[in-house]
């Protein structure tokens, strides 16, 4: 069904599949990581950011105050790396375990 997630989703998958194609063609290792995987996507900031004012330096370097849906992910769809200015903040154990714990009581599972 429609949506605004469903349209969001498929605004990023466009977005990396014209940076994708930007890129030309080059030569390239296929990673495939493990397991299955759940993918937190950002999609929005929280309306309480405490750093509200607009190219504040925290929020633009960091992922403080942004909201996360998580989705499923087919392992393949993480064949290559795309560095971002928040990749090492976005990927810190302390956010990834506060991100996981948010999702885990939306789908009221007790942290």
């Amino acid at each position: 069904p429609d949506s605004e997630f469903l349209r969001q989703l498929q605004r990023f998958e466009s977005i990396q599949q014209e940076r994708r194609s930007s890129r030309g063609v080059s030569r390239s290792i296929n990673l495939y990581p493990p397991g299955r995987i759940v993918h937190l996507v950002k999609t929005g900031q929280s309306k309480n950011c405490l750093h509200g004012v607009a190219g504040c330096i925290t929020c633009g370097l960091s992922n403080a105050g942004f909201e996360y849906t998580a989705i499923r992910k087919e392992n393949d769809d993480f064949n290559e790396i795309e560095i971002s200015p928040t990749l090492w903040t976005d990927h810190f154990p302390n956010r990834v375990c506060m991100e996981i714990e948010k999702v885990a009581k939306s789908f009221g599972i007790d942290t």
